[in-house]
């Protein structure tokens, strides 16, 4: 597997990775290092169709997140624009 796909399985927490001392008994495939560290990594057992349906489901999770934000402000936006309408008719109905 490429090494920026694993690190970013990693930062994403598809993979666990576990800090380790002793390097000797790991195989080169499962030690990862990084920042200086020794890491060992460990895939759940997971298959390369799982590893796809964890992203995806990570991407689904992301983009609710950001369509529940840009509707946040599409209601404030709306309220504030009422709010606003009522107060010019309230200051025409003054004049």
């Amino acid at each position: 597997m490429n090494e920026y796909v694993r690190d970013l399985l990693i930062d994403i927490d598809i993979y666990d990775t576990e800090s380790v001392q002793d390097t000797s008994k790991y195989s080169p495939d499962e030690l990862i290092q990084k920042d200086g560290y020794n890491y060992i990594l460990n895939d759940r057992g997971l298959t390369p169709d799982e590893i796809k349906i964890a992203l995806l489901a990570k991407q689904i999770k992301f983009m609710k997140t950001i369509k529940n934000i840009i509707l946040f402000y599409f209601w404030c936006t709306i309220v504030a624009g009422g709010i606003y309408i009522i107060y010019l008719l309230y200051l025409l109905s003054n004049a």
